[in-house]
């Protein structure tokens, strides 16, 4: 099923329109995923007005609240076994920040914290593991 902004609603799944903006919208939300990293790897000032890294992560989880958290169901547990904390229950964002924000971790819960020149690197990092987690869910 596709859903077209904008345009007529009698679009054949999967036709773009040069004037219309077509997204898919299928059952499990892989292909939207993969939509998203594109978008924030490829276009990102569409999406995000600054380059903080808080941002980006409250474009990841509103976009994943759209869904109803099925998007990014075990990413927190790829996250923490991929940054070297199997089994955390600190937020995917905060063991993605520790990787460059030494001390975040023991600070308390603050993602104002990580310094806005280190932003667009997290950000990188971000996607780069979504996109990881999403081959990874899609090949097992």
């Amino acid at each position: 099923m596709t859903v077209a902004c904008g345009g007529s609603p009698d679009l054949p799944a999967g036709q773009r329109s040069s004037t219309v903006s077509v997204l898919p919208v299928v059952e499990g939300a892989a292909v939207n995923l993969r939509e998203l990293c594109f978008h924030l790897r490829n276009r990102r000032r569409m999406y995000l007005f600054d380059d903080r890294y808080g941002t980006a992560v409250g474009f990841v989880e509103g976009f994943n609240s759209a869904f109803d958290g099925v998007p990014l169901s075990g990413f927190q547990e790829y996250v923490a076994t991929r940054t070297g904390h199997p089994g955390s229950g600190v937020h995917w964002s905060y063991l993605i920040a520790s990787t460059s924000v030494p001390g975040i971790l023991d600070a308390g819960p603050d993602l104002g914290q990580v310094p806005v020149e280190l932003g667009v690197s997290l950000t990188d990092e971000l996607v780069d593991l979504l996109e990881a987690y999403q081959a990874d869910s899609e090949s097992a």
